[in-house]
Parts: C-alpha cells; sequence; structure tokens
C-alpha cells in the first residue's frame, strides 16, 4: 500500500488556469534578520476584483517551515481564498468515500440490529404454537419499513 500526497500547489495552478488569473508564482523574501518567508502571489482577475485593473494579493506561510511545506501552506491559504471569492469546490475523494461509508452505515447498523432482534424473537417464540407474537410482527413490520427508507443510491 502506499499514500499520494495532494499537492496544494499543483491544484492552486489548475484553479488559476480555470479561473483565468493572470498572476500566480510562489514567493520568498528574507526578512532583516536573515529569515526566509515563503508565499504565494496572485492576481485577481478584473471581474472578482475590487479595482479596476485587478488585485494582487500575498499569502505567506509561518516562518521556520521549510520551502516546500511553505508553499504548500501558503497555497492552502490562497485556495481558501479564491474557493470564498469564485464559489467552487474541489473534490477530494478520500473524504467522499468516508462519508458514503459513513451514510451507508448509518442506514445498516439500524438495520442488523432490528433483524437480530427479530431473530431472538423468532427463536423465543418458535416453541410455542398458535398465532404469532404481536411483538414480533411489529419488529418485522419495523425491520421491513426501514430497509424500504434506505435511499436508491445504496444497493446491497
Amino acid at each position: 500500500m502506499f499514500c499520494f500526497r495532494m499537492s496544494y500547489l499543483a491544484v492552486l495552478q489548475a484553479v488559476a488556469q480555470h479561473c483565468c488569473l493572470s498572476y500566480v508564482s510562489v514567493i520568498r523574501q528574507t526578512v532583516e534578520d536573515g529569515t526566509n518567508l515563503y508565499g504565494v502571489e496572485l492576481q485577481l482577475p478584473q471581474h472578482a476584483a475590487q479595482g479596476p485593473s485587478g488585485t494582487t494579493l500575498f499569502f505567506w506561510a509561518p516562518p521556520g517551515l521549510p520551502a516546500s511545506s511553505a508553499y504548500e501552506t501558503a497555497s492552502l491559504q490562497a485556495l481558501v481564498h479564491l474557493q470564498a471569492t469564485f464559489g467552487f469546490i474541489i473534490a477530494d475523494y478520500s473524504i467522499h468515500g468516508l462519508l458514503l461509508y459513513m451514510n451507508l452505515a448509518r442506514h445498516l447498523f439500524p438495520i442488523a440490529n432490528r433483524g437480530i432482534h427479530l431473530a431472538r424473537l423468532v427463536i423465543a417464540t418458535s416453541s410455542d404454537a398458535g398465532a404469532p407474537c404481536p411483538l414480533l410482527l411489529a419488529v418485522a413490520q419495523q425491520l421491513i419499513d426501514q430497509v424500504g427508507s434506505v435511499p436508491d443510491g445504496m444497493v446491497f
């Protein structure tokens, strides 16, 4: 198994192209004490900027980070700002899978519990002869209703 790490800088480049940003660049500034600051500079197009000629924005990473981590941090800040400005969504397929499993589990665990409860009632009432137990019928109907309420997108 391996882990694939998504680069915010690569995503920023793709978003910049899609949003028609005229300028995106990584930057480094050395301050008086010799510390390097790393960031991202971008220019918004006129239709998304406040001023008539576009707006240049700077996103800085906290000092002390290695360059690669700092550029990633600044790129994430820029992406968050661009999401608020342009209203796009970055789909993270890992989180979508987790949400699907969580939603599926939320529907399946109660059904499984009702099935177990129904099986126990069947075993308990199997020795009794005669009409079925009203509780057994009620739990069976609840199970049928619950299975029927599972969203269509969840196929078993």
